[in-house]
């Protein structure tokens, strides 16, 4: 899909073809997840990533005379009505966080990981019932939060480099 309404479009359908043929009763955990991976062409990273982000990657008596740098986090953030946010981030030197597509190869260049995972569970004692529309629901707002999460990870010189006109901001 290229844009996330034609993304909910077919989940919806594949939602509702799981709720008429298999037709499970309830629902424990409601997610949406996207990896990202961020690759410095001629562009500095500390101009790309925020620097909340970078830490002391940023620092030259650091990493000055470093041949390679990596750095990573995980973030864990838990709400009110079991909801919550994972987030993976950070500068690792090769690869790929994710299997290369059937026939590619894999990169073999740093890239910055910005890993979001944005969910609720919902516990035995307050199950979901069944719903279609209630879960794209939920999946369409988690798809907001990830976007302006994106975005403030990232800075407008990136944004613009990736044609990117307008955007949510916080």
């Amino acid at each position: 899909y290229e844009h996330f309404a034609a993304f909910i479009d077919r989940f919806k359908g594949a939602l509702n073809a799981l709720a008429e043929y298999i037709k499970p009763s309830t629902i424990l955990r409601i997610g949406l997840r996207y990896i990202n991976e961020v690759r410095a062409i001629d562009i500095d990273w500390h101009d790309i990533i925020r620097q909340e982000l970078l830490g002391p990657l940023v620092a030259p008596q650091l990493t000055s005379n470093a041949i390679q740098a990596s750095s990573f986090q995980h973030m864990q953030l838990h709400y009110p009505d079991n909801q919550g946010i994972n987030i993976q981030y950070g500068l690792l030197p090769n690869g790929s966080a994710v299997r290369p597509r059937s026939g590619s190869e894999p990169l073999n260049q740093p890239f910055y990981l910005l890993d979001f995972d944005v969910y609720r569970e919902f516990p035995v004692s307050s199950i979901l019932l069944m719903n279609p529309d209630l879960i794209c629901r939920h999946v369409s707002r988690y798809h907001r939060t990830i976007s302006q999460l994106f975005y403030w990870s990232v800075s407008e010189k990136y944004l613009s480099r990736l044609g990117v006109e307008q955007h949510v901001s916080n």
